[in-house]
Parts: structure tokens; C-alpha cells; sequence
């Protein structure tokens, strides 16, 4: 959405809200997370680009969310040579690839803040570094904390609020998006509670869930670079018998003991042990929490929280893609919200891309395809009617001109 007023110029009665004192907070607050330093727990924006650096299950996913939601980006126009233009400036400018970046970056902070700007053929989005932006109403100066709640609507920008670099900027001159920006109440990069001013991050969440995947990998990675891939227990039997019948002391059989460690204690993998007298049993972990079981679960939650499946993840082995895409339809439909959204600011943007050459706004028409358009060869709809996946009649949806049943066919 575009926030371009606000409540003194528009009339819009604004309730005041006293400080949300039921906000959660995070107990663990530390900066060292499963073997990586310095993750920034103040700063929430620099906080989530670090969770996302941090592991492939969650940058992986927010790329695949990004390229999807900006996925068969099209321009329509009543105007042949201003769509033409428009190719050529979408070309030149790599518009697809900054139409991504904005649904990475909207998914990832839950609000997307740039400045348009450039030459003609060069005009470009540019992101606002969260960590450093700061969205204020109407009424809050910057460098002030009031004690209510700072509430929608935004009033102004600030960049590097409370530096020498300060700056102060119209809303009204920036494209900005936001997701679900009314779910909760959340603090800025100084601590102070807004509502309705900030999107919600797909990360938060996601948060925990992130923090103990990260610990399991340094965990688990620390027990086999104690113990190594496996670990056994010898137990000399002979030297016991020996010792209980008194034909040797223990202080001789410690003694043969420490001399056999020594003579194997370089023993290198796939090398065997042949002993007389001596049982060697391999130690397991029966009996113990089960470390892979709980990490699968965590990377789950994590696919699941960014809107992907097991199927996009590649875990589905032994799966059709005709019946995977059926299993994936839901999510899809889902998904086209959040393309909505992105499609809206994309719009944005070209508007102001149109203002800038002298054009009218919206004489530009932005159409993402849609996400959950099921695309399925002959061969892909007649093997899931063949096995069951469809019915007949979704048979004959789904085949359309490319084969037809009749009443009595089996």
C-alpha cells in the first residue's frame, strides 16, 4: 500500500493508544547463535538479514518466494509506442530483477521503503536499508520517544535518524509496501512501539525456530568432531578372566591395557581390529534424543513459515509433478495474495516511471501471471487419471482438447 497523507491533511480521527506493555520478549538474547557471532537482537531489520545469511533453508526459500512472486511479470497499454518504450526501459533497467527484490525484501522485513530515481532509460528502484530507516506519524519529531504508541498514519521517513547524516523525506516522494501491517504491535530501530506503520516479517515467527536449527548443526557438528563417526567400547575379557583367577595382579593387567591403547591409537578408518580376548561393541545412540528427527522438523517449520513445501524444497522423491502440482495448488492460491501486494507496488513504481517521461499514471497496465494456473502436458493428465490421483470428471477438466472421455470408458 502507499502512505502518502496524513491525519492533519486528511481528517482522519486518530485514537491514541498507551504503550503496549503485553509486547513478548526474546529471554535469549544473546549474540552468538550456533557457532556464528554477533547477530544484532537490538536492531530487528539487521537481525533478519542476518537470520536469513545465516542458513540456506531460509535464504533459499525467500529468493524462490521472491522470483515467484514476481513470476510472468506482463505490461499491457492502449498505446503501441509507449508500450514499446516501456519494453525497452524494462530491459535496460532489469525490471524483473528489481521486481524480485521487492518481494524478497517485503517478505523478509514486511515493509519495503525505495526512492525512485535515475535517467530515462536507467530509472530504478532503490531500496531503503532498513536498519537504519524509521517511519514516523504525525506529531513525532525525530530523535523523540513518546510514551504512547506511534500509530499509522506515517507522517515521514527518516534516514540515519540521530546521526549527522540525518535525513528527512516525504512519503510522498518513495514507493512503499507493506504485509499485514496492522497484526501486532512492533518497535522500531529505537525501541519504540508503532502500530500499523511497519509490515510484518515472515521471519518473526519464524525466529526460534531458526535460532535452535542453528544450534542443532553446532551441536551435532561439535559431538562428532569429539567423538568422530563412531565410537566403540573394548572390553578386554581376557585380562579380567586373568585378574579373577589370580594368575596376573591388576596392576599388570592396567599395565598391558595402557600398552595395547598405545599400540592402537592411530588406528585409521576401515582398518580392522584382531584381538584374542577382547570384545569390541560399537556405542549408538539408542536411547537418546533423536537429533536428525527434530532438525527435519525444523527445517519444515522454517518451508513451511516462507510459504514453500517439501516438494519445492526437492524432498518429495517418488512424486509425479502432475500429482505434486495438485498437492502444491493450495499454497499457490495462498501465494497469489502476497503477488497481489507485490504487483501493487510494482505499479507503483511504474507510475512513477511514467510521471517522470511526461506520462499519465496507470496508462501502463502491470499483470503478474497467475500462480496457480496448473500447466500439465497429455501424457502428465492421463497418468493421474490412470492412477488414481483425479476423478473422471476432473479427468475431463483437466484434459481439455487433448483427450476426450466417453460415458463409457473405464
Amino acid at each position: 500500500m502507499i502512505q502518502k497523507t496524513n491525519a492533519a491533511k486528511t481528517g482522519i480521527h486518530k485514537t491514541r493508544l498507551a504503550a503496549a506493555l503485553n509486547t513478548t520478549k526474546m529471554d535469549d538474547k544473546t549474540s552468538s547463535i550456533g557457532g556464528i557471532s554477533n547477530f544484532d537482537v537490538n536492531n530487528r531489520f539487521r537481525y533478519y538479514q542476518q537470520l536469513v545469511k545465516a542458513s540456506p533453508y531460509v535464504s533459499v526459500p525467500l529468493n524462490k518466494l521472491g522470483l515467484m512472486l514476481s513470476k510472468g511479470m506482463n505490461a499491457d497499454s492502449k498505446k503501441k509506442a509507449q508500450l514499446k518504450e516501456f519494453e525497452f526501459w524494462r530491459k535496460k533497467s532489469n525490471l524483473n530483477e528489481q521486481t524480485s527484490t521487492i518481494g524478497r525484501l517485503l517478505c523478509r522485513d514486511g515493509t519495503i521503503i525505495g526512492k525512485p530515481a535515475g535517467d530515462e532509460t536507467h530509472f530504478s528502484l532503490y531500496p531503503s536499508l532498513m536498519p537504519y530507516t524509521s517511519v514516523l506519524p504525525e506529531g513525532v519529531k525525530p530523535n523523540e520517544k513518546p510514551k504512547d504508541v506511534m500509530q499509522a498514519p506515517m507522517a515521514s521517513v527518516v534516514l540515519n535518524e540521530g546521526t549527522k547524516t540525518q535525513e528527512l523525506i516525504d512519503p510522498a516522494e518513495l514507493v512503499i509496501g507493506s504485509l499485514n501491517q496492522w497484526d501486532y504491535v512492533q518497535e522500531d530501530i529505537l525501541s519504540r512501539e508503532t502500530f500499523g506503520l511497519y509490515g510484518s516479517s515472515l521471519l518473526d515467527p519464524l525466529e526460534l525456530s531458526i535460532r535452535n536449527l542453528l544450534n542443532v548443526n553446532k551441536g551435532y557438528v561439535s559431538f562428532v568432531k569429539r567423538y568422530g563417526m563412531g565410537r566403540y567400547h573394548y572390553d578386554h575379557v581376557l585380562l579380567e578372566k586373568l585378574v579373577e583367577s589370580e594368575i596376573i595382579t591388576t596392576d599388570t593387567a592396567a599395565e598391558l591395557h595402557d600398552e595395547w591403547l598405545e599400540d592402537n591409537k592411530n588406528l585409521s578408518e576401515n582398518e580392522d581390529i584382531s584381538a584374542i580376548g577382547l570384545k569390541i561393541n560399537p556405542i549408538d545412540a539408542k536411547g537418546s534424543l533423536d537429533v536428525m528427527g527434530f532438525k527435519e522438523s525444523l527445517e519444515t517449520e522454517i518451508q513451511l513459515g516462507l510459504f514453500q513445501s517439501p516438494l519445492t524444497m526437492g524432498k518429495a522423491s517418488g512424486t509425479t509433478y502432475a500429482s505434486g502440482y495438485l498437492v502444491e495448488e493450495d499454497r499457490l492460491v495462498v501465494l497469489e495474495g502476497l503477488q497481489k501486494i507485490t504487483e501493487n507496488i510494482t505499479q507503483d513504481f511504474v507510475n512513477r516511471w511514467l510521471l517522470s517521461r511526461g506520462k499519465q499514471e496507470d496508462s501502463i497496465e502491470i499483470k503478474f501471471e497467475e500462480l496457480s494456473k496448473i500447466k500439465l502436458t497429455a501424457s502428465e493428465v492421463q497418468e493421474m487419471f490412470n492412477t488414481g490421483v483425479i476423478e473422471r470428471d476432473e479427468f475431463r477438466k483437466w484434459g481439455g482438447f487433448y483427450l476426450v472421455v466417453g460415458e463409457d470408458s473405464a
